[in-house]
């Protein structure tokens, strides 16, 4: 038996019984789970433990480029625009109390 290391922390047993058993018929390796103070861990050999890891880091998310960047550039203008619009009516209401738009 080789000995075992922690790789993920789960609150509920089935999780980590799910992902402990997902690993092992994955990399045909075996697994284990521990009691741990909050939930359970999912043990599994260094060496593997090293590969996941390395895999993990491989596939994180890129947030250096913002999928709906665009987007949001593109509703913050659009406010803009609405606020610079209105911004006459506004000083009228001030004055008047009221907010009608010039239509």
């Amino acid at each position: 038996m080789s000995e075992l290391v922690p790789l993920e922390h789960h609150g509920i047993f089935s999780a980590a019984s799910n992902r402990a058993r997902a690993i092992a018929i994955q990399h045909r390796k075996e697994t284990a789970l521990c009691r741990s103070k909050n939930g359970w861990d999912v043990l599994v050999p260094i060496s593997l433990r090293d590969q996941l890891r390395v895999q993990d880091h491989d596939s994180e998310y890129d947030p250096g480029e913002d999928d709906y960047e665009h987007e949001r550039d593109d509703e913050r203008s659009l406010i803009v625009e609405e606020m610079m619009e209105d911004q006459e009516s506004w000083a009228r209401s001030d004055e008047d109390g009221w907010f009608y738009p010039d239509e």
